[in-house]
């Protein structure tokens, strides 16, 4: 009888034991996964970090290249509203030519006609 129930305190301390280690072997488990998890977050950070990063890098790039096109079409703009004011300044100085040049013709057939008028009244007189 003795020596069952020291067998069954054995026994019982063999279950405790395992039972301890088995505690102990999930604990650790628990660490180890918790500092995976740590670590897995931060790599995830980091990576979120690194595409934020790059998106911002590519949409600045964009960015810049609207803006060097804007600059580009504005600089187009500019240089047309120039050639357009050119052509009318041009076309405007033609004008003002062709004016000058009706104005010079109209009076030289005014002055002849007025001329011609003299002489017809000079040469009617004349006759009369």
């Amino acid at each position: 009888l003795e020596e069952k129930l020291r067998l069954q305190r054995v026994e019982q301390l063999l279950q405790n034991e395992l039972r301890l280690k088995v505690e102990k072997q999930k604990q650790k488990r628990r660490e180890l996964q918790r500092k995976l998890d740590v670590e897995k977050e931060k790599k995830t950070e980091a990576l979120e970090r690194k595409v934020q990063e790059k998106r911002k890098e590519r949409d600045q790039g964009l960015q810049d290249l609207a803006k060097t096109e804007m600059e580009r079409k504005e600089e187009e703009l500019r240089k047309l509203k120039i050639s357009m004011k050119e052509k009318l300044q041009e076309a405007g100085e033609a004008w003002s030519g062709d004016m000058s040049k009706v104005r010079s013709e109209t009076e030289d057939a005014l002055k002849n006609l007025t001329a011609g008028k003299f002489k017809a009244m000079e040469t009617g007189a004349v006759f009369r």
